[in-house]
């Protein structure tokens, strides 16, 4: 554990049956205090290594260490860690107060002190006024802001959020990521947010994990991430992206099998390792070339095959020589005709160089 590490997961793997690991050999830091996000698709292993933090499953092998003390055998009850379910797991026949307080009744708190903290949470994520209703009277988002509390009232060293918002529609769904951010500031809690939406992980965390066939393939920063990435799947799970597949040219420039010589920057010219490379250029980096315009892209025709328009944004949906692309552009331009021929460019710098696919 290095000396900023609050929770470690040292060299974890799991196995179910001993032939295929679930999750493999992940290792990672967490700092006091920080919010981090497990992104990945279904079957990545995300929710399996955050059980393994909750102590639901236990590692094949590796060690999990939270502030110097061993937690890797220790039993769920008896790690100070909070739990939120997707399918918030409320007791039907419990109001809201029971429900909160469940955690402190399991820890023989006082009644008075079980009171103070339950009136307390409730405050915290707005639902005093709701505090005798049973869940079957409350909202979705009323649901979740209940388990949410519940998580919460007993002052856990680390929440663990196990795609929480799942089941909210969008707009209370993006209004729950707003809160939960803002308990995270204002109570400084160690959050771990196990999600597969890349918008609540690019928007929500500190660092985020990228999960892949029970790997962590990057980790970083939101927008490193995303300007970054270390691999082709992770430009393609995180946020939209076009690639353009080939090697570099005895000059230095990108030479693409699709739209021919490109030019890159030194600086990613200098991270080519292989023979053959992709360059990841991201659809709000290619632009619409007008006639006459000044030629300071890399520019190339493409037949649009058809247009999304979101009102602030234009989304098209181009193709040439066998390639799919992806434009978006601001939503008072024009909209091009289905069929018609466009002249689309990229500066070099936004080209990223990633490694292909064997």
């Amino acid at each position: 554990m290095t000396r900023t590490s609050y929770l470690t997961l040292d060299n974890i793997y799991k196995s179910y049956d001993g032939l295929t690991n679930a999750v493999e050999d992940v290792s990672i830091d967490i700092r006091k205090g920080e919010f981090i996000s497990f992104l990945g698709p279904s079957g990545s292993g995300k929710t399996t290594t955050l059980m393994m933090i909750a102590g639901f499953e236990e590692p094949s092998h590796g060690g999990i260490m939270l502030a110097g003390n061993d937690l890797t055998r220790t039993k769920p009850w008896r790690r100070n860690i909070g739990m939120v379910f997707q399918n918030y797991a409320l007791f039907p026949h419990l109001n809201v107060i029971a429900n909160v307080g469940f955690p402190l009744k399991m820890r023989k708190r006082p009644p008075a002190e079980i009171a103070e903290r339950v009136k307390r949470t409730l405050d915290m994520v707005g639902l005093s006024s709701f505090a005798h209703r049973l869940p079957r009277e409350l909202s979705g988002g009323q649901q979740q802001r209940v388990a949410l509390a519940r998580g919460l009232v007993f002052d856990p060293d680390v929440l663990l959020l196990d795609e929480p918002l799942g089941a909210l529609d969008k707009n209370l769904r993006e209004h729950m990521q707003f809160e939960i951010k803002r308990i995270h500031q204002e109570l400084g809690v160690t959050m771990i947010y196990v999600t597969h939406d890349q918008t609540e992980a690019m928007s929500m965390s500190d660092r985020v994990a990228v999960f892949n066939k029970g790997r962590i393939e990057h980790l970083a920063d939101p927008l490193e991430i995303y300007r970054y990435p270390s691999t082709k799947f992770v430009g393609e799970f995180l946020g939209d992206s076009n690639f353009f597949t080939g090697g570099l040219a005895a000059d230095g420039t990108f030479s693409a099998d699709t739209i021919g010589t490109v030019r890159i920057t030194p600086a990613e010219r200098a991270r080519v390792i292989a023979s053959r490379i992709e360059l990841l250029v991201r659809p709000e980096q290619l632009q619409l070339i007008e006639p006459g315009q000044k030629d300071e892209f890399n520019s190339f025709d493409a037949t649009v095959r058809s247009t999304v328009n979101y009102g602030d944004s234009l989304l098209i949906m181009a193709g040439l020589a066998g390639q799919a692309l992806r434009l978006r552009v601001r939503g008072e331009s024009q909209v091009p005709a289905v069929g018609s021929t466009i002249r689309i460019g990229f500066r070099p710098e936004a080209g990223r160089i990633v490694p292909a696919h064997p």
